[in-house]
């Protein structure tokens, strides 16, 4: 008898794309880079895009992201805002801090924007600020970091905050520094805590229902009789649910990390 002896088969090595480096050629953005940026297969599912310091020179092609409510696209060579327009009916978070940007005139149009990050560009003009006058959910902007640093050239004229608050009438937040109400100065957020008084302590609360129990509903029998006929509409409304309270964790973090 002859023994045949087989060489052992290794597994196939999988590759991970990477993105691509600043130091390469300046990337393009496009479908692909999206998908690889977001681990989506679709970017029409794509909600959050993170796309820092990759060097491209424009924004485009986000046609397809029907999802798309937070972006982005700082430390890139940006010299212009155009390109926003097929989502400028739901983009809520916009950061485009550390480009060449020196006028806002793309973003004119940006409906339900509600926070914009401009650190670290070329704004030097404040009619170029006149455009924030189309961004009524606008409540949050960044020309400056909070020390002052990475500031656009219009921040050190005179009339700055004036030309800013007139734009935008319902900013609350300029700079990192919270508006306490009409004609009041920003405030640093810390400056809004009473040192005198013991911090406030809420009491944790108590789930009414057990873990895993509304998944277990939409799996009985009677879900039908249990929810008047229409589970699927209910596990779409439990879904937002979960949503917005990811919504809420995320604001709760932010504002700890304004308070440190």
């Amino acid at each position: 008898f002859f023994r045949t002896h087989h060489a052992a088969i290794a597994p196939p090595v999988r590759h991970v794309a990477a993105l691509p480096s600043a130091m390469d050629q300046p990337a393009e953005l496009d479908e692909g880079l999206i998908k690889l940026a977001s681990g989506q297969f679709d970017v029409a599912s794509v909600q959050n895009l993170s796309l820092p310091g990759l060097g491209f020179q424009k924004v485009q092609n986000l046609e397809g992201c029907l999802s798309l409510t937070s972006v982005d696209f700082s430390g890139n060579n940006l010299v212009a805002c155009a390109g926003f327009e097929p989502i400028a009916n739901q983009l809520r978070i916009l950061n485009l801090s550390k480009n060449r940007i020196d006028n806002l005139a793309g973003l004119r149009e940006m409906v339900a924007l509600e926070v914009l990050k401009l650190q670290g560009n070329r704004i030097a003009d404040t009619h170029a600020l006149a455009n924030l006058s189309g961004m009524p959910a606008l409540r949050s902007l960044y020309l400056q970091d909070h020390d002052g640093h990475h500031a656009n050239p219009v921040c050190s004229l005179p009339d700055y905050r004036e030309k800013v608050t007139a734009y935008a009438p319902k900013l609350t937040c300029l700079d990192g520094k919270y508006f306490l109400g009409e004609g009041f100065e920003p405030k640093d957020p810390k400056s809004l805590l009473d040192d005198s008084k013991p911090p406030l302590e809420i009491p944790g609360s108590e789930p009414w229902t057990s873990e895993g129990f509304w998944d277990n509903v939409l799996n009985e029998t009677e879900d039908d009789k249990v929810l008047g006929g229409k589970p699927n509409e209910f596990k779409g409304q439990l879904i937002d649910c979960k949503k917005a309270l990811s919504k809420a964790d995320a604001l709760i973090q932010e504002t700890k990390q304004l308070l440190k």
